[in-house]
């Protein structure tokens, strides 16, 4: 179940599959018969995965930029959204590296960085 792709957009951002929030997005360019355009892959840690546009939080729906801080850790670029504070960990380039992997070391970067802007 978990490598199918539905269409439930969205229980109020959380993954139909086990409730959680998605943690890790995944950069990428869909084409269309005109244009393309960039959207994230969001994935959860149970390995549900469905795609948004790029600046959408998938937690309260905010899509203005502004309202995004950024950090970045190694090649995790991490979004943190003023209005919900949901963060997401997007990667641009993740080659040859098992997805559920990269969801854990995106689930300890954002164990990293709390503890950072928390100050502990």
């Amino acid at each position: 179940m978990r490598d199918k792709h539905l269409d439930l957009r969205h229980l109020s951002g959380r993954c139909p599959i086990c409730g959680l929030y998605p943690i890790l997005g995944l950069f990428k360019r869909e084409r269309g018969e005109v244009f393309s355009r960039d959207v994230i892959e969001l994935r959860c840690l149970c390995g549900y995965s469905y795609t948004l546009d790029q600046y959408v939080c998938p937690v309260c729906g905010n899509s203005d930029k502004k309202l995004f801080n950024l950090y970045i850790i190694g090649e995790v670029t991490y979004r943190v959204c003023t209005r919900c504070k949901h963060t997401l960990g997007v990667i641009r380039e993740f080659r040859d590296i098992d997805l559920d992997l990269l969801t854990l070391i995106v689930a300890y970067g954002l164990i990293l960085l709390s503890k950072s802007l928390s100050g502990t």
